[in-house]
Parts: C-alpha cells; sequence; structure tokens
C-alpha cells in the first residue's frame, strides 16, 4: 500500500502557502526593518574597530591596514594601523600611498565613460578602428571587441598577456559571458590613447584626480612613493616589489627591453597602475555617487548605465557587473558598488552604498583580503557577497 505525501514526508499545497506566505511576510518585514533602520552611532562603529583590527592583523598577518568611512556622501573617518615598512618599524598613517593595483581599473573606467559622454570615445566602436592594427590575424572575432565588453569583462580577450611578442588571444567570443581581464584594458588604454591623444597620466590628472581633490594620488611612479609610500609584504612577511615597482626601478633602457616581450602593455597602465591613500580613494567614490552636468562628474544617464548589471558573475545571483565596477545586489538590503585590488603583497577592496551614500575603503600592504571583508561587514553591517567570488 502506498503511503500518502504527508506520511512520506512531501510537501502538500497547503504546505506550500504556508511557507510562501511565511517566506513573503518575513521578507516584507525584513525590508521595511532595513528601511527604518538607523545607522549606528560613528563612535560606537569606531570603538568596535579599534578593538577589532588589531586582532584581524594578528589573524591574517597583516603588517599595516589604512581605511576610509564614507557616511552621507562625505569622509567621516580616516584611520590607519600598523607599519608601512617593518624594516623601519615606520607606522602606517592615513596619508600613506599604496600601490592600489586592481582599483585603477573603475578609475580609469570612470574616465573612459565621461570622454564617451564628451563624444570623444564610444563604447560601441570597435577597438580595432582607434587601434588602426589587427591585434591577431588569426583571429578575426578581434573586430568585435569594444569598450563595452573590456569595462563589463565580456570581451574574451584572455585575462594576462602571453609575452615572448605574442599577440593577444581571445579565450571566447566577445560577448558571451563574464570572464575577469586585466589585459584587455591594455588594449583599451592604448585604444583611448590613439582616440584622444593624450597619455594615461596627464589624462587622469586632468580630467580626475584633480577636479576630485586626490590630491596623494596619480597614475605612475614617483621617487616620494618610494620613500614615503607602503611596503609590500609576501605570505612569509619578506618584503618584495610589486611588477610595477621592478619596472620602475629600472632604467629607461633596461625597462624597455623587459616590456619588449610585452607590446601591449603600458607603464604606467589603466589596469593596475594608480598610486593612492585610502581617503583619496574614498573621494572617488563620494564623486562616483554624485552625478553631475559638469566637465567631470558623469551626467545622471551615463551614471545609470555604469550602475546598471550588464552580466551576471559566474554562478552567483547577487553579483553582476556594471561599466567598470562589480555590483552587489543581496536579497536583502540595499545594492552597492565595489572593487578589490590584488597584487598578493597589497590587497584592497573598496565598497560604495548610493541610497545611504556611505561606503568605504580599506587597503592592506599584504595578503590582507579576508582582513578587509571582516571590516567592511563591522563598519557598515553589511554581508559582502563579493568575497563569495574573490575567495571561490
Amino acid at each position: 500500500m502506498t503511503r500518502s505525501r504527508i506520511q512520506q514526508g512531501m510537501p502538500t499545497r497547503r504546505d506550500f502557502l504556508i511557507a510562501s506566505m511565511a517566506l513573503l511576510t518575513t521578507r516584507v518585514a525584513a525590508e521595511q526593518a532595513a528601511a527604518e533602520a538607523k545607522p549606528r552611532p560613528l563612535g560606537e562603529i569606531r570603538d568596535e574597530l579599534r578593538k577589532l583590527i588589531p586582532d584581524l592583523m594578528h589573524r591574517y598577518q597583516v603588517p599595516g591596514l589604512s581605511l576610509a568611512l564614507i557616511r552621507d556622501r562625505a569622509i567621516a573617518w580616516t584611520e590607519a594601523f600598523g607599519l608601512r615598512d617593518k624594516e623601519t618599524n615606520s607606522a602606517l598613517t592615513p596619508n600613506t600611498v599604496f600601490e592600489a593595483a586592481s582599483l585603477s581599473k573603475p578609475a580609469y573606467s570612470y574616465v573612459v565613460l565621461k570622454l564617451v559622454e564628451l563624444g570623444k570615445f564610444s563604447l560601441e566602436r570597435p577597438l580595432l578602428e582607434y587601434l588602426g592594427r589587427d591585434l591577431n590575424p588569426d583571429e578575426p572575432r578581434f573586430t568585435q571587441v569594444t569598450a563595452r565588453h573590456v569595462l563589463t569583462h565580456t570581451s574574451g580577450i584572455e585575462p594576462q598577456p602571453g609575452g615572448e611578442g605574442r599577440p593577444p588571444k581571445l579565450v571566447f567570443a566577445p560577448g558571451e559571458r563574464f570572464e575577469y581581464s586585466p589585459h584587455a584594458f591594455d588594449i583599451l588604454q592604448l585604444a583611448v590613447e590613439r582616440a584622444t591623444g593624450e597619455k594615461i597620466t596627464p589624462m587622469m590628472e586632468r580630467m580626475l584626480l584633480r577636479p576630485f581633490g586626490m590630491v596623494q594620488s596619480a597614475y605612475g611612479w614617483s621617487e616620494e612613493f618610494a620613500k614615503s609610500g607602503a611596503r609590500g609584504y609576501n605570505d612569509k612577511g619578506e618584503h618584495d616589489q610589486t611588477f610595477n615597482e621592478k619596472v620602475w626601478r629600472l632604467s629607461a633602457d633596461e625597462r624597455a627591453r623587459v616590456l619588449k616581450p610585452y607590446p601591449f602593455e603600458s607603464v604606467p597602465n589603466a589596469a593596475a597602475g594608480l598610486h593612492a591613500t585610502p581617503t583619496d580613494y574614498a573621494r572617488f567614490l563620494v564623486e562616483a555617487m554624485r552625478p553631475g552636468k559638469d566637465d567631470f562628474h558623469l551626467a545622471p544617464d551615463m551614471q545609470l548605465q555604469m550602475l546598471t548589471p550588464h552580466v551576471r558573475v559566474d554562478k552567483f545571483d547577487t553579483l553582476s557587473w556594471g561599466l567598470g565596477f562589480g555590483l552587489q545586489r543581496p536579497p536583502f538590503g540595499p545594492w552597492s558598488f565595489w572593487h578589490w585590488g590584488d597584487w598578493g603583497i597589497f590587497q584592497h577592496y573598496a565598497v560604495a552604498y548610493p541610497e545611504e551614500g556611505s561606503g568605504l575603503v580599506v587597503m592592506t600592504n599584504s595578503s590582507g583580503l579576508l582582513a578587509c571583508r571582516d571590516v567592511a561587514v563591522a563598519a557598515l553591517g553589511y554581508a559582502q557577497p563579493a568575497f563569495e567570488w574573490l575567495t571561490s
């Protein structure tokens, strides 16, 4: 004799209705609570983080961590913990400059979008038309790659250059899916320079760093960064240098020889050429949340395009990519835009919540990504789904 569905543990239609009503009630209550929730007092958050961060630094072996907290579209708190240089026992300060690594990409993307808005560049025109040359004669699909593909990481361009003068390759058809590609930004940078006749350093200074008050930031290298900037440390706690630092410390002839096998690589580069403090990068996030009608801010329509989901990030339903930024849209709570930086010896995280006008930038001079995650959750009060992808 066949047992009933209830005896077998299978839900009835009534069970489904009850569960659905319960889920709906829970969701409405959660959304209402989120809407009515008041932000925690700044002093309370500050006191909590001052106790938490030293423990996180010890747990994750982070020599130095610096942060900037945004509230009401203004920088509310900056503080630095630990050392910028272990060898000299020099303390990190809020004014210490870091290699920003991939936090460079959103800032560069923002300027590209402004150039599009000004009619000086196109999101849809194939990059080959700007470059005036074929990237790989054996790969006709390169004729389809546009700036939109690069900014959404759907170009199909292999993530890293092959070296030995080898032409870039496509690993899938442009627009087919998401795959994060720093190397695509190398090619976009060359196209932008051909279109505008301007190199990255003066362009970023003129169009973003100076207008947004990022006075301690630059695309490139300086002796001042070498003297007072954060030193990077590997997983063994030993000082190490990024590719950028190694190349900049070479003579011009040596640099040209090292870069010769990488014909599409520029130094400084759009993918990872920014040096900045957390405070300066927080200034960028504040301005990115604030559309405008001037020569520097994106107009509302373009800002909306930047922060609209264009492609899902792998299998993660809560994560997508806009134009230059990652986007987090969890089932409950506000949505946010974010990015991270990772040289291995420098790991950072930046996130902003436009509806609240809040955000956070955390920079570390080691493999401090998990520390960044824990600080963000504690400071902002929201889960950070981005780390499900970053740590997968």
